[in-house]
C-alpha cells in the first residue's frame, strides 16, 4: 500500500544545502518520522545529511539536540569540508538545535549510554571508524530508533559493512542504509514500510522519484533566480 505514502519531504521540505543530493529527503522524512530527542552524526563532513535532521527538527517544532562529530581541518585542502562556513548556516537556522564537535567519531563511543541515541548516522567511507565498532554504536541506539550507515557506494565503505557483517540486513537506498530498532512506532507510515523488507523493492523506487522532484525543483529556482538577477540589471 505504498501509494498511501506521502512524506514530509513532498510537503514541506526545501533543502537550503545540498539540495540535489537524492539522500537528503529520506534523511528528513526518518526523523520527521522517528521525532527523536537525540540525533548524533559521526563524520557529518559537509553536513548535507546533518542539516536535513536539523531542518526537520525545526520545521516540525519537536524538541531534539542534533550534535555533529567531524575532525575538521584547521586548513581544509580542496573539498575537504570547512569548519566556519558549517557553524554559520547552523548559527542561522538550526540555533539551539545544532552542535558541532570538533572530536574524531571513534573518540565520542564514551560520551553515551546504551540506549541514549535516536537517530544515529555513521559515515563508512572514510574510516573515521572501525568496522568492529559498529555494533558498540548499535547498542547506543534505542529499540524505538533507527541507525543509518552512509558512504557504501565507496570501496571504503563497502568493506566497512562486509567487515561489521551486516550485509543482508536493513533498507539500502544508494549510498545508505537503514536499520530501525525492532520497537519504532510502526503507526508512522516510514517507519512501518522500513520495518517491512517486502516494501523496500518499491520504497527505493519511490524514493527515486523524490529525489527527482527534488532535483527540478532546484533546476526551476535557480532559473527563476538567474532571470530575476538578469532584469535588475
Amino acid at each position: 500500500m505504498l501509494h498511501l505514502y506521502v512524506p514530509a519531504s513532498l510537503r514541506h521540505f526545501a533543502p537550503r544545502r545540498a539540495a540535489k543530493d537524492p539522500c537528503v529527503p529520506l534523511y528528513y522524512d526518518l526523523t520527521h518520522a522517528l521525532r527523536p530527542r537525540l540525533a548524533v552524526d559521526l563524520g557529518a563532513g559537509h553536513c548535507s545529511a546533518f542539516f536535513a535532521i536539523c531542518d526537520a527538527v525545526k520545521e516540525h517544532d519537536f524538541d531534539c539536540a542534533c550534535y555533529a562529530f567531524e575532525p575538521w581541518a584547521e586548513k581544509p585542502e580542496g573539498d575537504e569540508p570547512r569548519f566556519n562556513p558549517l557553524i554559520l548556516h547552523g548559527r542561522r537556522y538550526h540555533m539551539g538545535i545544532s552542535y558541532f564537535v570538533k572530536l574524531e567519531p571513534v573518540k565520542a563511543l564514551a560520551h553515551f549510554d546504551d540506549g541514549m541515541i535516536d537517530l544515529l548516522r555513521v559515515d563508512a567511507s572514510r574510516g573515521l571508524i572501525p568496522a568492529e565498532q559498529l555494533e558498540q554504536w548499535r547498542r547506543r541506539v534505542s529499540p524505538t530508533g533507527a541507525l543509518v550507515v552512509d558512504g557504501l557506494h565507496t570501496p571504503e565503505g563497502q568493506e566497512f559493512w562486509r567487515a561489521a557483517g551486516q550485509p543482508e540486513q536493513g533498507f539500502r537506498y544508494r549510498r545508505i542504509v537503514v536499520l530501525v530498532g525492532g520497537e519504532v512506532d510502526r503507526s508512522a507510515r516510514l517507519l512501518d514500510l522500513l520495518s517491512d523488507s517486502g516494501e523496500h523493492a518499491d520504497l527505493r523506487g519511490f524514493y527515486e522519484h523524490v529525489a527527482d522532484h527534488h532535483r527540478m525543483r532546484q533546476d526551476v529556482d535557480a532559473v527563476g533566480f538567474a532571470s530575476a538577477k538578469k532584469a535588475k540589471r
